[in-house]
């Protein structure tokens, strides 16, 4: 599991980590809870490195897809953290994914909208350092 940018410059929005492609993932099912907006995905590629899974799931409505560990600051000093996972959502092909895709499905556990949100607000701040 990577841990994304350990000292970046938001320390209140927690901790962010992506599990790897043959890492052994535990998570209950997930359904979209927010969204990703205005970040393509070069820029996801700079934040969070290669997707988990880079290739179309067996339905193919999912081109690209990262597994995230997100811990909350206020569960900094216990075991606990959230999966979310980031991902392309019936968008046809890679290639569309890949070139012009600005909207992310962030799925999680039913009742973890906020929790996701501010996964997403920390996502969205570090791609803004990116672009500076």
């Amino acid at each position: 599991m990577r841990h994304i940018d350990p000292n970046h410059p938001y320390p209140s929005l927690g901790q962010l980590y992506v599990f790897e492609k043959d890492e052994k993932i535990v998570s209950e099912p997930t359904s979209r809870v927010t969204e990703l907006t205005g970040i393509d995905y070069n820029s996801l590629i700079d934040i969070l490195g290669e997707p988990t899974y880079d290739t179309p799931s067996a339905d193919e409505k999912v081109q690209k897809e990262w597994v995230v560990k997100y811990v909350p600051k206020d569960l900094a000093d216990t075991p606990d953290s959230y999966i979310f996972r980031i991902y392309d959502y019936k968008t046809g092909s890679a290639w569309t994914t890949m070139t012009s895709l600005k909207e992310w499905s962030v799925g999680g556990v039913k009742g973890s909208n906020h929790v996701a949100r501010e996964l997403a607000e920390l996502v969205t701040k570090l791609n803004h350092i990116k672009e500076l």
